[in-house]
């Protein structure tokens, strides 16, 4: 659908979810990946590689225990505690290491679906800036009050 509309497949990556929730479905494996889809209009979108060695491992940085010197498509990130208010909150890390890679100092980052403000508070850490959206009002005050906190 996202090419129907002009975005290009950059890469798909599997996000290897370290200390993953045990589930009590017994007629399947369990899950322990999720899938970030790396979508740009342009061909050749700005990517920068090396920021995968500058970045401290809890925005987004190399995994000592997991990942070699190169960055690639497996991504060996730790789940959230979920302690921001929200039941599906990520680690910051995950969007700390998408902003790193993918945006310079300044820019500005776009999260339709803000939920707890995590990847806004990875984009402000990070030296960007970043405009979030979502349909509930609770989440909005829950990611106000968690960006606030941080100041």
């Amino acid at each position: 659908r996202a090419s129907r509309i002009g975005y290009l497949l950059k890469s798909q990556i599997t996000w290897k979810k370290l200390g993953s929730m045990p589930e009590t479905v017994q007629t399947r494996v369990a899950r322990e990946a999720e899938y970030i889809i790396h979508l740009s209009l342009q061909r050749s979108p700005y990517f920068n590689k090396s920021e995968f060695k500058k970045l401290p491992p809890e925005l987004g940085g190399r995994n000592m225990d997991h990942e070699y010197d190169k960055v690639t498509d497996v991504w060996c990130l730790a789940t959230s505690a979920g302690t921001g208010g929200h039941g599906a909150q990520y680690p910051i890390s995950l969007p700390g290491r998408c902003i790193g890679l993918s945006t310079r100092l300044g820019d500005l980052v776009l999260d339709p679906f803000v939920g707890s403000g995590t990847t806004s508070l990875a984009a402000k850490k990070l030296g960007r800036n970043s405009l979030g959206f979502d349909i509930s009002d609770t989440y909005l005050e829950t990611a106000n009050e968690r960006l606030n906190s941080e100041n």
